[in-house]
């Protein structure tokens, strides 16, 4: 083989198993025995060698691989941490660390901002600490 040519892959297409959730494919690859499963799952593919070499058994074995491979991808934690944790520990992290370099008004304009967003500005306003523009 020269040194510039790579070998092209042969992808053979058996079948084809819809799940109801997304679609897996039964592929034997290079003229090999064994039948690999691919599917496209949160956004890239995903491979499986079944180890099978009749159809038959590659679907099954493919279908219980699918479905840990979708129950995995429910499952998963997608978010580390909640919003209102980030911004109160940055509050906090604000009056502790930085008082000095950042002005006692600037601190307490973010958390003034923040309680606006986070929906405690509405129980100010009930007891008359609410904040008016005058032009």
């Amino acid at each position: 083989m020269p040194s510039g040519t790579k070998r092209q892959q042969r992808t053979e297409r058996i079948g084809c198993l819809d799940t109801g959730f997304g679609k897996v494919y039964l592929e034997r690859r290079n003229g090999g025995p064994n039948i690999y499963a691919r599917t496209h799952i949160k956004g890239g593919y995903a491979i499986y060698n079944t180890k099978k070499t009749n159809e038959r058994d590659a679907r099954v074995e493919a279908g219980w691989w699918f479905q840990d491979l979708y129950k995995q991808a429910q499952t998963e934690t997608l978010h580390g941490h909640k919003f209102t944790d980030v911004a109160e520990r940055c509050l906090y992290w604000l009056e502790t660390t930085k008082r000095g370099e950042i002005s006692d008004g600037q601190i307490r304009n973010y958390k003034q901002k923040w309680s606006v967003l986070n929906g405690s500005a509405s129980d100010d306003r009930a007891r008359g600490q609410t904040c008016s523009m005058t032009t």
